[in-house]
């Protein structure tokens, strides 16, 4: 936990409904997930989103460029993304649960959930990015914790924005 002042959302199991946002308030919400795999060598998890949160009419909330633009606007690198800063946009991270140490530490480092990067976007051509794996075998289901952060720009406008956001998970034989 980064120790930031979020709204926190109330998630579902397969959704993280924003409601009505205040611009330039930072809210929070986290969705579990988890695997367990046979294959030799482990897992790898990616992530993506199908675009950016948009309305019907298409207008944007950008993904997220964290603090000082420190994620590059790529989803290999990961930074603070914090009430302080300056970003905006919606980001994603990691973040272990008791039982696991698999999310990415390389490309991006979500550094145990306190580092945020914005979502592959596809709609755009990013590759998915790496949100966790393990190296080998378990039969122990394997918990993390995704995290989502948005904060609006100021000058954005009303409306009703959603996206879809997919874990592709892939054995490692």
């Amino acid at each position: 936990n980064d120790g930031e002042t979020v709204d926190t959302v109330t998630t579902t199991a397969s959704s993280v409904p924003f409601g009505t946002i205040n611009v330039s308030t930072m809210y929070q919400g986290c969705l579990k997930t988890s695997i367990t795999t046979n294959a030799a060598n482990g897992f790898t998890i990616r992530t993506r989103e199908d675009h950016s949160l948009r309305t019907g009419g298409g207008a944007t909330i950008p993904d997220a460029d964290c603090d000082a633009s420190g994620c590059l606007n790529t989803p290999s690198t990961a930074a603070a993304f914090t009430v302080a800063g300056s970003g905006n946009g919606l980001g994603i991270s990691c973040f272990h649960d008791a039982t696991s140490t698999s999310c990415s530490t390389s490309d991006p480092n979500w550094n145990n959930g306190n580092n945020w990067a914005p979502i592959g976007n596809e709609s755009v051509g990013q590759t998915p990015a790496k949100y966790a794996g393990l190296t080998g075998a378990t039969s122990v289901e394997v918990i993390t914790k995704a995290k989502f952060r948005l904060r609006a720009p100021a000058s954005q406008g009303a409306g009703t924005y959603t996206n879809q956001v997919s874990f592709i998970a892939t054995p490692v034989f």
